[in-house]
């Protein structure tokens, strides 16, 4: 008796049909790895505005009810390049804050201004508006301000983040 050999292996139907399904699979799996590391860029620049907005408004909170009142012939009030001029608490010093260069800035009499924020985002807009007065010692700051994650080259337009705060605090005076 004849043994019959037969050839193992696959057809050339078989071997098209396992290499286009293998790059369907492959397309589907990158294309979902593409779209998880897209949404952690958003949410990340996100984040990033929404904190350091946070952050800006918390400081400026604290240096509003730590000052004496409002040099309102020197700030800016209502303006959306606004400048707020404080006067601290028994001395003749000033905290002047301001925008300079997009960034939300803070100098005191005689020193440097200091950004309240990081190179990664800017500012468009900061206004200040101001309610009752230091004699009936009921004085109130309100602010708000527009901080965008800044995009540049190696950042797409989708991946930037808008923050929009509205706030403002009470000047504690030293007769209250």
């Amino acid at each position: 008796m004849q043994k019959i050999k037969t050839l193992a292996g696959f057809t050339l139907f078989e071997t098209i049909l396992y290499i286009a399904l293998f790059s369907l699979m492959a397309v589907a799996v990158l294309q979902f790895a593409w779209n998880t590391l897209d949404l952690g860029t958003k949410g990340q620049s996100f984040r990033q505005a929404h904190s350091e907005a946070r952050f800006v408004s918390m400081r400026l909170n604290n240096l509003i009810r730590e000052s004496e009142g409002v040099n309102t012939v020197d700030s800016l009030l209502d303006d959306p390049a606004g400048k707020l001029v404080l006067e601290k608490l028994g001395s003749s010093d000033t905290v002047t804050i301001e925008l300079q260069n997009s960034r939300v800035t803070l100098t005191e009499t005689g020193g440097e201004s200091i950004p309240l924020q990081s190179l990664d985002t800017v500012t468009t807009e900061l206004r200040f508006t101001t309610e009752g007065n230091s004699t009936d010692q009921s004085e109130y700051v309100g602010y708000n301000f527009l901080l965008q994650s800044e995009g540049n080259e190696s950042k797409r337009n989708v991946y930037q983040a808008v923050a929009r705060i509205f706030s403002g605090a009470s000047i504690r005076n030293s007769g209250l």
